[in-house]
């Protein structure tokens, strides 16, 4: 007997190839709070990012910091429901940058974070609990990793920073510098759908700490600092 499945639903995502050096995405959910904002090149990555995040939110001030890392882009612009790059004329070596479809996944990437913040009912994360009990899992229905499989052990060294820029650094990358700093956490394993915590042997998942939460309790609380707060919590059966 075959299970329904569920639709995953996606918004429209549509580009527009304006000049080998720029192109236009247009999507159907509304991505930016203003007519038009232009980021201008001279202006620092951080300086970007709180431009974005002070006339938008953090969806369009994450996408703007990502995108401005990219050496070769020029200029953003971010309209309702548009979003266009251009990438500079010549590199430092005089020659035209090729197109990087990096820019593409981080647009789509974007659209994508807005879409379910305006379908919350699509967000879930379940909780599972396995035969070793210093171990829980943490099954999502929304990306929260670029990679396919990362562990990262307490503490975090500075050979940690590539690994977490590979996971995602505004997305899974923070959401395990902020469990990693959960006390008693010593180990976190994490995928595209699904993070699994290590607490260390003296310590329980359910012990409530000085402010009345468990491991558990702040574990789901990153999840929703990183990933928003309009996520449906269960156990996973």
């Amino acid at each position: 007997m075959m299970r329904n499945r569920r639709k995953i639903m996606k918004p429209k995502f549509n580009v527009r190839v304006n000049h080998a050096s720029g192109r236009t995405f247009s999507t159907d959910v509304e991505i930016g709070k203003q007519v038009v904002s232009l980021y201008m090149p001279y202006d620092s990555a951080q300086h970007q990012y709180l431009e974005a995040l002070r006339d938008h939110d953090r969806i369009v001030a994450v996408m703007v910091r990502e995108l401005r890392q990219i050496d070769a882009v020029d200029d953003i612009f971010v309209d309702p429901y548009e979003v266009s790059v251009y990438m500079k004329e010549k590199n430092s070596f005089g020659l035209r940058p090729r197109w990087n479809e990096k820019i593409d996944q981080i647009v789509k990437k974007a659209f994508q974070a807005r879409y379910d913040e305006l379908h919350p009912n699509r967000k879930r994360l379940a909780i599972e609990i396995y035969p070793n009990d210093r171990f829980r899992g943490f099954a999502t229905t929304f990306e929260i990793s670029n990679s396919r499989y990362e562990t990262f052990l307490r503490p975090l060294r500075i050979s940690s920073v590539e690994y977490l820029h590979k996971v995602g650094i505004d997305g899974g990358g923070e959401l395990v510098r902020i469990v990693m700093q959960i006390p008693g956490v010593t180990q976190v394993s994490i995928q595209p759908y699904e993070a699994r915590v290590e607490i260390a042997n003296a310590f329980s998942w359910d012990e409530l700490d000085d402010n009345g939460k468990s491991i558990v309790d702040n574990i789901v609380e990153a999840f929703k600092k990183v990933f928003g707060n309009n996520i449906a919590i269960s156990n996973k059966q």
